[in-house]
């Protein structure tokens, strides 16, 4: 028995059957070792501003360029623009409950030297003994975090300040391929987005200058409101971290 493409159409929409983009799952990713992570999330963080979020994230001449332009309706909207990269460079950065605090950057990519020397520094400069906000540093599992974790866990068991007499902050590794857990992936969403609304400022901008810029005015409009829908604390919020110590990831949706 043959059947037209109309019948097969109207019998699969019949069915509740529609043609859909296939979602990508990542072979490495392993749910026990996700739910491990949250297991270890709940017992030391008792509050979302104890964890930090430190991630790299990759900008070329291609990240200022808006994709979307209002236009009449039926008609093409273009821009010209020379189309080459330009110089990549990467940047690396703690992302909190109250937002982006510190970053460094590289013309080119990381390797584990120069992540240990920058991470280093901005351990130095942010962080908190163990248990206290800013006291729990949060990586991905890229090769480069591993490369040198006993020099990281050495910097991180020497972590003090002055005025505190308890030393050292806690290393926390997320499950492989679960960015979805990742607060600071969201958050470097919202700081390019922010970069493309105001490519031209920026253009103008030493790359230093234009960094800090976007890194403070991407979530200002809500430092005040701490609680309004798109600020760093609902970002948390997102990512499955809530107040009280009942973090729950996030569902992939199926």
């Amino acid at each position: 028995v043959r059947f037209g493409r109309e019948y097969l159409h109207g019998a699969l929409h019949a069915a509740g059957i529609s043609l859909k983009k296939m979602q990508k799952v990542a072979r490495g990713r392993d749910e026990v070792k996700r739910a491990a992570y949250w297991h270890q999330i709940n017992s030391c963080a008792l509050d979302p501003s104890w964890l930090l979020f430190a991630d790299e994230t990759a900008m070329d001449g291609r990240t200022i360029r808006r994709k979307h332009g209002w236009g009449a309706v039926g008609q093409r909207v273009s821009v010209i623009e020379v189309m080459h990269r330009g110089k990549m460079i990467s940047v690396l950065a703690f992302f909190t409950t109250e937002g982006f605090v510190s970053w460094r950057y590289v013309v080119g990519a990381y390797n584990s030297e120069l992540f240990l020397e920058h991470i280093t520094s901005l351990i130095n400069a942010v962080m908190e003994p163990y248990p206290s906000p800013n006291s729990i540093l949060v990586l991905d599992n890229c090769q480069i975090h591993h490369a040198r974790e006993a020099e990281l866990l050495a910097v991180m068991a020497k972590v003090t300040r002055p005025w505190r007499t308890d030393v050292g902050a806690l290393l926390i590794f997320l499950a492989p391929y679960c960015c979805i857990d990742n607060s600071d992936e969201y958050g470097f969403s919202v700081f390019k987005a922010c970069w493309r609304r105001n490519g031209d400022k920026l253009k103008g901008m030493r790359l230093d200058r234009a960094l800090e810029w976007c890194f403070y005015y991407c979530y200002a409009e809500n430092r005040v409101r701490q609680n309004a829908a798109s600020g760093p604390a609902a970002t948390y919020r997102h990512c499955g971290y809530c107040a009280g110590g009942q973090h729950q990831g996030p569902v992939y949706s199926s």
